[in-house]
């Protein structure tokens, strides 16, 4: 697996680019959200990324989702209630 596309904590600082989920032997790696093509259940959640690398982590589907859609609200400014945040510009 590239560096680029997954690390550990210690190797990548938190970045608004990453969610952090943990592999099945508890040890916590940071992900890039942007490189997540498709995430299933086999039992365990596998996250598929579009190198095809894939990491199973103890985390549900629905928490890996979560956290990836929190990753598109930060990147895109939107608030957890779904109103925009406020821009710069003339009023």
């Amino acid at each position: 697996m590239a560096n680029a596309d997954v690390g550990t904590e210690a190797d990548q600082p938190t970045r608004c680019d990453v969610i952090t989920v943990t592999r099945l032997n508890k040890k916590q790696v940071v992900v890039n959200a942007e490189l997540v093509k498709f995430v299933e259940s086999t039992p365990d959640t596998m996250i598929t990324l579009v190198s095809g690398d894939k990491i199973m982590v103890l985390e549900s589907i629905e928490e890996v989702v979560d956290r990836a859609i929190a990753y598109g609200r930060r990147i895109r400014c939107f608030s957890a209630d779904g109103l925009d945040l406020p821009r710069g510009g003339s009023g």
